[in-house]
């Protein structure tokens, strides 16, 4: 199934997932690899039954909680995205990633003091890691849900400033500067938005990217 996945074959890749779940009905790698495919495709609600299925089954990962925050994410529930990424620091409170996707996703609650303390792991993450775009990425964004939207337009300059950036950074971006009032600056980058959002590969906010380029006048 991951073979057929991975040369693009989707349909043929559902057919095998399916037929290995019914070979192997008490395997959550099964459900883990589906949900994996799933979320690949921005089909967050199947993989989200997939997720929780392996979750069901025993299947008790980093992999998979990282999984199912992503998944949380994507589909807007932050509240659920903070509860897997918080349990993947309480075994490794050294893992960047989940300290920076808790950050973001507490950013993104309404709880003020979910917010203070998006800033604070921003914050300490920028200074352990001072050379990474994400990390000074997450603080921008973190900044314009607090409001601070020039806070917010620097930090993600210097973010988009490093060797290398990810296209959800570009899409912060692009965001402050259009509601900032940059419009063409808003523009340029958002077409490296657009070309990024169809590439193959994890994008989390992917139909969200695409949803806020049709709806505005940076398309």
């Amino acid at each position: 199934a991951v073979m057929h996945f991975r040369q693009q074959e989707t349909d043929k890749a559902i057919k095998q997932f399916a037929a290995a779940a019914r070979k192997h009905p008490s395997d959550g790698r099964v459900h883990y690899e589906a949900a994996g495919m799933y979320l690949l495709l921005d089909q967050a609600e199947q993989a989200k039954r997939h997720a929780d299925k392996a979750a069901e089954l025993g299947l008790d990962t980093l992999k998979l909680s990282m999984q199912r925050g992503f998944i949380a994410r994507q589909l807007g529930e932050y509240a659920e995205a903070e509860k897997h990424f918080s349990k993947v620091l309480e075994d490794v409170p050294t893992y960047f990633e989940a300290s920076n996707q808790l950050a973001l996703v507490l950013s993104q609650q309404d709880d003020p003091e979910k917010k203070r303390r998006a800033l604070e792991l921003a914050a300490l993450n920028a200074r352990q890691y001072p050379n990474s775009s994400q990390a000074m990425s997450t603080v921008g964004w973190v900044y314009y849900n607090l409001g601070r939207k020039e806070e917010a337009q620097r930090a993600l300059q210097a973010a988009a400033s490093r060797p290398t950036v990810r296209s959800e950074t570009l899409y912060f971006l692009a965001r402050v500067l259009w509601e900032n009032g940059s419009k063409e600056d808003a523009r340029r980058i958002a077409e490296k938005v657009k070309v990024a959002v169809e590439q193959p590969g994890l994008l989390v906010l992917r139909p969200e990217i695409k949803k806020w380029i049709a709806e505005t006048a940076v398309n």
